[in-house]
């Protein structure tokens, strides 16, 4: 889970802004973290964690992964 480590090394190597963190905490029915990142004029919002680190960490993932569905969509045309 070096999610938020790639999509810095993505921001860089691109020369795009690098990404905002926001961390929610859920209290009901259990402490629950939800994460969005701003990436590249984007949101982008990740699976809920237990802790508020993993839950940055999802929501670089889903950053990723949207990226990269975007970039394979691009090959295929």
């Amino acid at each position: 889970m070096f999610c938020k480590s790639i999509l810095y090394e993505f921001a860089v190597k691109t020369k795009t802004t690098w990404a905002s963190y926001s961390v929610f905490r859920i209290e009901k029915p259990f402490t629950m973290f939800v994460a969005s990142v701003v990436f590249n004029g984007n949101t982008y919002t990740g699976e809920s964690a237990s802790n508020k680190k993993d839950a940055e960490q999802n929501a670089a993932r889903a950053a990723i992964k949207s990226i990269l569905g975007v970039l394979c969509s691009l090959c295929h045309d």
